[in-house]
């Protein structure tokens, strides 16, 4: 993908940290289920609980301590090259002929495979072990019982009019021959 940028990531970063860190920080100190992320150019970063929720997404990421004014303690931002992270927005979401209270995420560790079931609507998500996706998990998302039907009946449609095209094909032929 290509990104056009006028100023380069780090000017980008240290501007960002100096005009919002008091509204990042406030932002991420309750944040219990989001990660918000700041473009900066060739990357994207996230700061603090976002930071964490990054890091457990990218295996890669780059892990940076820092201080800031008015601040005690450090404050942990997490860096994921922007081709990687807009790979990953691109993929989008799940449909709405998905079944999001049965995700299946296969995952093998060892020598051995297991299956987790994921319920996207509950709360609970958060504290399952396949909630943070490892480098070749498998993700299988059950289709809803219109989206099933709906397939049947393409197939089914399309193999009948492809009979129906060919029977007549056949019948122009046989008329053709014969006069």
């Amino acid at each position: 993908m290509c990104r056009t940028t006028f100023m380069p990531s780090g000017i980008r970063l240290q501007q960002l940290i100096q005009n919002q860190y008091k509204e990042i920080l406030a932002r991420e100190k309750n944040n219990d289920k989001f990660i918000h992320l700041y473009d900066i150019g060739a990357y994207w970063v996230a700061f603090e609980r976002s930071a964490c929720r990054l890091s457990g997404l990218f295996s890669k990421s780059e892990l940076t301590l820092f201080r800031v004014p008015d601040c005690v303690e450090y404050v942990v931002m997490v860096s994921v090259p922007a081709d990687e992270a807009e790979a990953l927005a691109m993929a989008g979401d799940m449909t709405v002929y998905g079944v999001r209270s049965e995700v299946a995420v296969t995952r093998e560790v060892d020598g051995v495979r297991t299956i987790e079931y994921l319920d996207l609507t509950s709360t609970d998500i958060f504290n399952s072990p396949a909630f943070y996706l490892q480098q070749n998990d498998v993700v299988y998302v059950k289709p809803n019982k219109y989206k099933a039907q709906t397939g049947e009946i393409s197939q089914n449609r399309n193999f009948y009019l492809s009979l129906v095209g060919t029977a007549i094909s056949v019948a122009t032929l046989i008329v053709t021959l014969t006069k």
